[in-house]
């Protein structure tokens, strides 16, 4: 892109941010991701090869340059970076941004500067000020500054919500703070991480019940399958391999029915049914967005993302099944992409705003 063209795309997304702030939402015509307004309207054309949700003001994009494909940032000013180096970036958490060059991970800052050199082989987005890291199968945390605050010694790791931290050392599971002291003795065969003051846990029969911050039971292990609690609710799994949802006395509040629930978001919850067909069900179990999409993810900031097509593929004698095409739906099931027919021709097209 030369620098005429970079201004213009510049200038372009400053207008846009400036307009509709953080209603930009990533919009898929054909091949190609820009962004939208609520309506639909495109406001940033649709030239990238990948456009996340803003996250903090900043997107994440990808264009493909000279057959290689760059990763960059989309900025509040309306400057756009591509870095040769970086071969992928999440989105912003805490104003830190994960990137990973050379098959190593690291961080970036708000202000784009490697502050965090790529040095592991994985890390978790940063969470109440840390952030999970690996190097040869062993996790820790980081702080801000790249200093190891606790040691990698465990056998995995998830991130911190609310001061505490799910880890695994000798196969078991516990629960440990900031400070590296023991708060869930390391008893579990699984945990999740706690939320509205419960956390899932799974016992040695392989059975999921839930326990508070003071280690005790307080729904029984019964679930095949238990999710962390949201917006009140968490789904799990019967011995019929149905879900459902729960609420934190262990009342039964959406039957099972569904064969997967994922947790409530924006007062939402992904649900799939026989099929590989998902759509979206509010908190009485009621479907609220059809089951039409072939994959989907919980609601963020009143979007989601969706898959609208399944490709499926021979694997010895079985068969791989996955999603593509689709893009981004609001609260209201309206979808923001457009598929391009085999002449090349859009069948759906939307309105583009001039800059």
């Amino acid at each position: 892109m030369n620098n005429k063209l970079k201004l213009i795309a510049g200038t372009c997304f400053l207008f846009a941010y400036i307009t509709y702030g953080s209603q930009l939402i990533p919009y898929r015509k054909g091949k190609l991701w820009g962004y939208c307004d609520k309506s639909g309207i495109i406001v940033i054309p649709c030239k990238y090869s990948l456009a996340k949700p803003l996250s903090e003001g900043i997107a994440v994009i990808q264009e493909q340059k000279d057959k290689k494909i760059l990763t960059g940032y989309l900025l509040q000013s309306g400057n756009i970076t591509l870095d040769s180096m970086c071969s992928y970036a999440r989105s912003f958490s805490e104003k830190m941004s994960a990137i990973k060059i050379k098959k190593k991970w690291g961080f970036k800052d708000i202000n784009l500067k490697v502050v965090i050199k790529p040095s592991y082989n994985s890390v978790g987005d940063f969470s109440d000020g840390l952030a999970k890291v690996s190097v040869a199968g062993k996790f820790g945390f980081i702080d801000r500054n790249g200093k190891t605050v606790i040691p990698l010694i465990y056998q995995s790791a998830r991130n911190f919500k609310n001061g505490l931290a799910a880890v695994k050392k000798n196969e078991k599971w516990g629960v440990i703070d900031k400070s590296n002291n023991t708060v869930i003795k390391f008893i579990y065969y699984n945990i999740g991480y706690f939320s509205e003051g419960l956390t899932p846990v799974q016992f040695e029969n392989k059975k999921w019940g839930f326990i508070n911050k003071a280690g005790e039971i307080t729904i029984k292990p019964i679930y095949n399958l238990a999710r962390n609690f949201s917006e009140g609710l968490a789904v799990v799994q019967n011995q019929r391999n149905q879900c459902g949802c729960i609420d934190k006395n262990g009342k039964t509040k959406i039957p099972f029915h569904y064969l997967n629930i994922r947790s409530f978001s924006n007062g939402l919850a992904v649900a799939e049914i026989v099929g590989f067909k998902f759509g979206f069900i509010n908190k009485k179990g009621e479907m609220v967005i059809p089951f039409k999409y072939n994959e989907a993810l919980p609601f963020c900031d009143g979007i989601a993302r969706v898959w609208s097509k399944l490709i499926k593929k021979k694997i010895g004698k079985g068969q791989l099944h996955t999603p593509a095409g689709g893009g981004y739906i609001n609260l209201k099931g309206k979808e923001y992409w457009q598929e391009s027919s085999r002449s090349g021709s859009v069948v759906r097209s939307g309105s583009v705003l001039g800059c």
